[in-house]
């Protein structure tokens, strides 16, 4: 029967064997890895169950600590997810800070173009100022030979000057600010203002805005023009154009602009009291400033209703103008 065979068919007969043997072993390792896989992911599950079994006791565990600290710690979890925040505030807040901002560059910007324009037209002014001042000196000098203001003194110019300013170039000034009579007798107005600056005296203690100066005009009743108020608020101070003012107090800048008989003007106010610089040249602080006693905030000039280069410096108290000179030594 062997003889019968021939040495091809051995051949392929040898090979069919091989390769038999070959798939079987095949089926063997893919069978093998298909267990150990299964084995690795039960040994993965069995790991994962484990963690969190142990993630469950220890918040079991935590969650029955009885002490401040945990429960101090769970307050402010509890506190911080409360909480709810408002972008639409947030938004709106931002928004008004710019447009804020805005609106102080403007105004600095604003500032800056009207200075520049009052300093173009300064020279102009002097002139106009000049002969408005010769006319007006001689008209205040025969009206206070009669006019007496309301704390009995008279409201006059210096006639000697001993500062060495020239009277020449320096003037007096008015404004109808909202600061009005308040319809009181003479009797009750002096008596209230000599409170006022009692109290004054003994809560503040005001500087001088100027180191030079003339008293061009005092406080009180006096001849009045289209320039020149009939009730003056305050005190005239003359003084050369450009002469540095100084704040008499620390206190918030509650105005700083050119508008109205004032000119540019600057009010400061600390608690119940606001003083008033009016009829400067240049300003050197905006609105919302907070300044200290001494600070240089201004210059004099001539700017609204006024006669010549001057300061107009006003004392007001709960809107009651009181006499500066009952309260400090010019």
């Amino acid at each position: 029967m062997e003889k019968l065979i021939t040495d091809e068919e051995r051949i392929r007969r040898a090979e069919d064997l091989v390769e038999r043997r070959r798939n079987h072993e095949l089926r063997i390792s893919s069978e093998n890895f298909e267990k150990r896989n299964q084995n690795n992911m039960t040994k993965k599950l069995l790991l994962q169950i484990l963690f969190c079994l142990i993630i469950y006791c220890g918040f079991l565990g935590i969650k029955r600590i009885n002490n401040d600290g945990y429960r101090n710690i769970k307050k402010q979890l509890d506190v911080a997810l409360e909480y709810d925040i408002d972008f639409r505030q947030i938004y709106g807040n931002i928004c008004e800070q710019l447009k804020k901002i805005n609106f102080e560059v403007n105004q600095k910007i604003d500032s800056n173009t009207i200075e520049q324009n009052g300093e173009e037209n300064n020279n102009a002014e002097e002139s106009i100022n000049e002969n408005a001042i010769q006319d007006s000196n001689i008209q205040e000098e025969n009206a206070n030979k009669s006019e007496n203001n309301i704390d009995g003194t008279n409201v006059s110019f210096n006639e000697k000057n001993e500062s060495g300013i020239d009277d020449s170039l320096i003037g007096i000034g008015g404004g109808n600010e909202e600061n009005e009579p308040n319809g009181e007798s003479t009797d009750e107005a002096i008596h209230q203002m000599s409170q006022d600056a009692d109290y004054i005296k003994l809560n503040y203690k005001l500087t001088k805005p100027l180191n030079e100066y003339v008293i061009t005009s005092k406080f009180g009743v006096r001849a009045s023009n289209e320039l020149v108020s009939a009730n003056h608020k305050g005190i005239d101070l003359g003084a050369i154009t450009g002469t540095e003012i100084f704040s008499s107090l620390d206190g918030d800048v509650i105005e700083a602009n050119s508008s109205g008989d004032y000119g540019k003007h600057i009010k400061v106010q600390k608690n119940d009291l606001i003083i008033v610089y009016a009829h400067c040249n240049k300003l050197f602080v905006k609105e919302g400033d907070s300044i200290k006693q001494g600070q240089k905030i201004a210059e004099v000039g001539s700017t609204g209703k006024a006669t010549g280069p001057h300061l107009h410096f006003e004392i007001r108290r709960c809107s009651r103008s009181i006499n500066p000179e009952l309260i400090m030594e010019f």
